[in-house]
């Protein structure tokens, strides 16, 4: 049987083998006595969504501020508008990074996360809405986002800010 130390030191290293092939960077193992136990369950997820499985998970609000630059405010108010007539949704697109003990990885190959559905918060009015300005989107109909790995990437095809 097992010990405790050996029960989280050999998926933590499973886990992260597996992640290795989404990353130029090298994955060293940290010090599992210092892996807290929500460092462990996300590690898992990403493990977990790399293989195959997207997450489905609950969102509840997102708060978006209308930049200052005018093309990009442009593109925001113009969101916001379609999120009032319920026809958008949103994606975001990242690079996860991840901390396991006091060690911090990255994985270069990005996942999604797309809500199901959006509506904006019926206080806004999105003709009124200025640089500088917030505003929320909550859920519609559908409350739920998926997260999955994104398919026929590249380096260097997606940049991130």
């Amino acid at each position: 049987m097992p010990t405790a130390l050996e029960a989280i030191q050999r998926p933590v290293a499973q886990q992260l083998a597996q992640l290795q092939e989404y990353t130029a960077s090298v994955l060293v193992m940290p010090n599992v006595t210092e892996v807290t136990d929500g460092q462990f369950r996300y590690l898992s997820l990403l493990a977990s969504i790399y293989n195959g499985t997207p997450h489905r998970w609950r969102w509840t609000e997102a708060t978006l501020e209308v930049p200052e630059e005018p093309a990009e405010a442009e593109r925001i108010v113009a969101l916001a508008i379609e999120a009032q007539a319920g026809t958008h949704t949103l994606v975001k697109v990242e690079a996860p990074m991840f901390l396991l003990g006091n060690r911090t990885y990255s994985i270069d190959h990005p996942i999604a996360s797309t809500t199901h559905s959006i509506v904006l918060d019926s206080s806004v009015d999105p003709s009124a809405l200025r640089s500088g300005d917030t505003f929320r989107l909550v859920p519609g109909e559908d409350d739920h986002a998926t997260t999955a790995k994104v398919v026929d990437w590249t380096p260097g095809s997606i940049q991130f800010d």
